[in-house]
């Protein structure tokens, strides 16, 4: 999940020195900046590989940063009709991209979605990764496995998921979209008090949306195990935001206490994109993980 949202600091397309991957007869739009030990960036849903390019623009300095666009994310060719969202597939498209670009083994930086599918492509390929940054992943199948977690699903999934499902349905995106970007900050109104131009710049990604909100949901939400996330042995960081919604800090706890090489941060005066909300305190907590892990 995710969304670029208001930012102010994500660069404009025609600023990025980009270039193509195929995968799959598939063209994704990858940006690379520095060099070093490489480190993968990955967005979430309602966003592209902008997403992380404040942080990238100063990581840089002491990594090989690479983002890239997933599959029907812009600048990156949409959907086209009824073809489907496949997570799993997007994973393996990971797997080849770090192959081709020859990045392999990386650390992984997702945020969101992207830190869902890092995570399923890292369960099926631990050598593709150094570490993991796994910032507030959606696997919402995982809070049926927290105390407190069954109420925080059934109201995501009936008072999100199902609504924008139907929305989409009925051809009303924007609402749709709506539901969905609001949904996850948890501020109902949010999205009509945007400035035009912000407004605008969310609407470029209602395609990929209604592809993935009208996807098989097995397919776009594929189940992760405990028993697999206990097999994990790669360092992993995972990153919440202070001021995200209960049921992102619920998946964290779970995921914290299934994945035995995992180390928990919450980043302070953040939600869901605390990448962008406190950049900072974000990059620190980065920083800090791979110097002690990957000294």
């Amino acid at each position: 999940m995710s969304f670029a949202g208001q930012s102010g600091i994500m660069a404009d397309m025609k600023e990025l020195p980009l270039f193509t991957v195929s995968i799959r007869n598939y063209a994704h739009n990858v940006f690379e900046a520095g060099s070093g030990t490489p480190m993968l960036f990955v967005h979430g849903s309602v966003a592209d590989l902008r997403t992380f390019s404040a942080s990238i623009s100063r990581l840089h300095t002491s990594f090989r940063c690479i983002a890239y666009s997933r599959r029907f994310h812009p600048p990156n060719t949409p959907p086209a009709p009824g073809e489907e969202y496949d997570t799993a597939a997007q994973a393996e498209e990971m797997l080849e991209i770090i192959d081709a670009i020859q990045a392999r083994p990386v650390i992984m930086v997702g945020s969101s979605f992207g830190a869902y599918i890092g995570l399923i492509a890292a369960i099926k390929a631990p050598g593709y990764f150094r570490a993991l940054v796994l910032c507030e992943p959606p696997i919402v199948p995982l809070l049926l496995h927290h105390r407190d977690g069954k109420a925080l699903h059934d109201d995501f999934v009936r008072n999100v998921m199902e609504r924008a499902h139907s929305q989409f349905q009925e051809g009303h995106d924007t609402e749709a979209l709506k539901t969905f970007v609001e949904g996850i900050r948890g501020q109902p109104g949010w999205f009509d008090h945007l400035f035009p131009a912000i407004r605008r710049d969310l609407l470029r990604f209602t395609e990929e949306l209604r592809c993935e909100f009208l996807s098989e949901y097995g397919r776009y939400m594929v189940e992760v195990r405990l028993e697999t996330l206990r097999a994990i042995r790669i360092p992993t960081l995972l990153l919440g935001g202070k001021l995200s919604k209960p049921m992102f800090g619920a998946i964290l706890d779970v995921l914290a206490d299934s994945i035995p090489s995992a180390e928990r941060r919450e980043i302070p005066r953040a939600g869901h994109l605390l990448h962008l909300q406190n950049a900072g305190a974000f990059e620190t907590a980065v920083k800090g993980f791979v110097q002690r892990y990957l000294a």
